[in-house]
Order: structure tokens, then C-alpha cells, then sequence
């Protein structure tokens, strides 16, 4: 079993990483956006230490800190729903989309909430070179 304390430590050493990446994630994602007309924020985060080690906690992972897969996020806010179809066209196409789910689609026709829709994504292969270190 993974200590919290290990956990810790490696968080530490490597949030910097999950930033500096998330910096070149929208990066890469904001031209593509604007290119199709879109007039979006795009935010970006690492999960703080806490979180991490919450969720570490209450999961129940083998190996939390691998099995953690939202240690960095980027969110693109839109103003119109007729504009997420466009986002995500600019996602598939800079990224290898590995899962994508629609927050929507487990909510109930008369309820009101999150209307995310989240997407985990890989550098494709012809960005690895400008971006090796992520690999």
C-alpha cells in the first residue's frame, strides 16, 4: 500500500510538471478555438495537495497516485450550447480523446446541475516532439 506520505512528496516534486502541461494545453487548444469562431475562457488547474491526498484516502486505488487520473484539468467555458459542439470538434482533433463524458447524460430531464463534459485527453503523436517532456 501507497503512503499518504509517499503520495505527498511526489505531488510536490511534480506539480510544477502538471501545471507547466496545462499551460501548453491551452496552448495548443485556444488557437484551435478561435479559428472556429469561438469566443471561449479557458481556465486551468492542478488539484491541490489536499484534494489529492482526500482522494487518495476515500477511493480505495491500489495505486492512488497512479489510478488519480484528474491530477490537472483545463476547462473551457463557452457562451452559447450551440458552441460546444465546436470546442469539441478543436479537442478531437488536438488531442487523442481517451474518454469523454457528459455530465448531462446522467442527470434526469427535471433536474438542474453541472452541465460539464469532460474529456481525457493525450498529446497526439505529432505534438510529442515539441512537447517530449509530457510524454
Amino acid at each position: 500500500m501507497v503512503e499518504l506520505a509517499d503520495i505527498r512528496a511526489r505531488w510536490i516534486s511534480e506539480r510544477d510538471k502538471y501545471k507547466c502541461f496545462c499551460e501548453h494545453v491551452k496552448d495548443l487548444l485556444g488557437p484551435q478555438i478561435r479559428k472556429r469562431g469561438v469566443y471561449s475562457e479557458i481556465e486551468f488547474r492542478e488539484k491541490d495537495l489536499a484534494s489529492l491526498l482526500k482522494k487518495a484516502l476515500h477511493k480505495g486505488y491500489r495505486d492512488p497516485y497512479e489510478e488519480i487520473r484528474d491530477k490537472a484539468g483545463v476547462r473551457v467555458v463557452v457562451r452559447f450550447l450551440t458552441d460546444v459542439g465546436k470546442v469539441e470538434e478543436a479537442i478531437g482533433q488536438t488531442f487523442a480523446v481517451c474518454k469523454r463524458e457528459d455530465k448531462s447524460d446522467i442527470m434526469d430531464y427535471n433536474e438542474f446541475g453541472y452541465l460539464g463534459i469532460h474529456y481525457e485527453v493525450q498529446l497526439q503523436e505529432s505534438h510529442l516532439a515539441d512537447y517530449s517532456a509530457f510524454r
